[in-house]
Parts: structure tokens; C-alpha cells; sequence
């Protein structure tokens, strides 16, 4: 005995709406076209407000909520993710940098350019103070000190500034005969 379909629609849609292709795909996100209130409830969601009550204290309608919040949620997704240029270092930082001497640390300051000059000036300095480990005298002590000024003096910070990691690495380096 076979079984006969007496349905003739039986592989096709029920329904006349239109399928996505692709109805997990991402939305696309252009925050210049978006809704000034998603924009907000944007905001809210990467704040933490995530639940349609915490949504409603914030302010927002249950209507608002219902038709902004797809696009609410791509648009603080995509907002959470963003790459960021490493920061700045504190003059502690430029310090033990400097006395770690490691070439592919190199200290950053705010203003400064990434130049081959300030490259190759460190590069010169984190040669000079592996060389003072391997063979510590105070000629070799004070070229790594030059140096170490060479390369501060490619970087906008004043010259009190510079003075004081010079003589905190100094410090560190006490020649040893």
C-alpha cells in the first residue's frame, strides 16, 4: 500500500509573505540612516540595559521597543566591537620601558609620530643597553644613556620630562667596573 498525497501543495508555502534568503544575516547598519530613538536605545543596550523592563524605565514605548529593537541590537553589536589604538604611556611606564629595553616595546607618548627616526633611534638604544648587560663599564653606561636621549628627543615631551627617565634609568644601570 503507497501512500498518496491528496494535497497538491504539499512541498509549497502556505503563506504569500516573502522569505528572506537569508534570515540570519546581519543587518545592514548605517547609524546615519537609523531612527534617532534605536540610536538610543542603541546606546542603552551597550550600557547594560538589556531587558524589555529595564528598556521601558529607560524611557522607551513597548511600541518603540517592538520596532527598533533588531536594529538597536545590530547597532550596538557592531558599536561593541572596535579596534583601538593603543594609549599613551604615564611617565612610570616611560620609565620601566626604558629600563626594560625591549625593541619591540617601544615607548609611546601623546603627540608622537610613528617615524622610522624614532624606530631606529630605539632600536640603536635597546642594542646599546644589551650590550651594557653583556659587558657593564661606564663608556658603554653613558652611550646607552645618549641614546636612550636621542630617542625622547624624536618624541614631543620636554626636556624635564626626559631628564627624569635618564636619571631613573641611570639609577638602574650603576656602572659596575
Amino acid at each position: 500500500m503507497t501512500a498518496i498525497s491528496t494535497n497538491s501543495r504539499a512541498s509549497a508555502r502556505f503563506s504569500d509573505q516573502a522569505r528572506t534568503d537569508w534570515p540570519d544575516a546581519v543587518l545592514t547598519i548605517d547609524p546615519d540612516l537609523m531612527h534617532p530613538r534605536a540610536i538610543a536605545m542603541a546606546d542603552q543596550l551597550r550600557e547594560g540595559v538589556v531587558t524589555f523592563r529595564g528598556l521601558i524605565g529607560a524611557g522607551f514605548t513597548a511600541a518603540e521597543i517592538t520596532e527598533f529593537l533588531p536594529e538597536a541590537k545590530a547597532l550596538a553589536t557592531s558599536l561593541s566591537i572596535r579596534q583601538s589604538a593603543p594609549g599613551v604611556d604615564l611617565l612610570a611606564e616611560l620609565v620601566a620601558k626604558a629600563c626594560a629595553a625591549i625593541s619591540h616595546r617601544r615607548p609611546t607618548v601623546r603627540g608622537g609620530e610613528e617615524s622610522e627616526a624614532s624606530y631606529i633611534a630605539w632600536s640603536r638604544y635597546c642594542q646599546a643597553r644589551n650590550a651594557y648587560v653583556i659587558d657593564p663599564w661606564a663608556g658603554q653606561r653613558e652611550r646607552c644613556l645618549d641614546l636612550l636621549r636621542i630617542f625622547f628627543r624624536t618624541t614631543p615631551i620636554g626636556e624635564v620630562a626626559i631628564n627624569h627617565i635618564l636619571h631613573a634609568v641611570a639609577h638602574t644601570m650603576e656602572a659596575r667596573h
